[in-house]
């Protein structure tokens, strides 16, 4: 909802000396105990962009994952 806090997202910049973006995604699902004895989300998905300053390519995708 607009106005929470959004837990468990993260975020961040993306700069090279040919391109410029950003990443960002979110972890999903139950927590559960992984193999480590760690405890986390069985999930993950994000997005990220790309952008050349020179050229004007652009490069939009998303990603997804799942523990297992």
């Amino acid at each position: 909802r607009v106005g929470d806090a959004v837990a468990n997202y993260f975020t961040g910049a993306i700069a090279s000396t040919d391109f410029n973006g950003g990443v960002g995604g979110r972890f999903f699902g139950p927590v559960a105990a992984g193999r480590s004895g760690n405890v986390g989300p069985a999930e993950i998905a994000g997005s990220f962009t790309l952008k050349n300053a020179t050229s004007k390519a652009a490069t939009i995708g998303g990603f997804i994952g799942r523990r297992q």
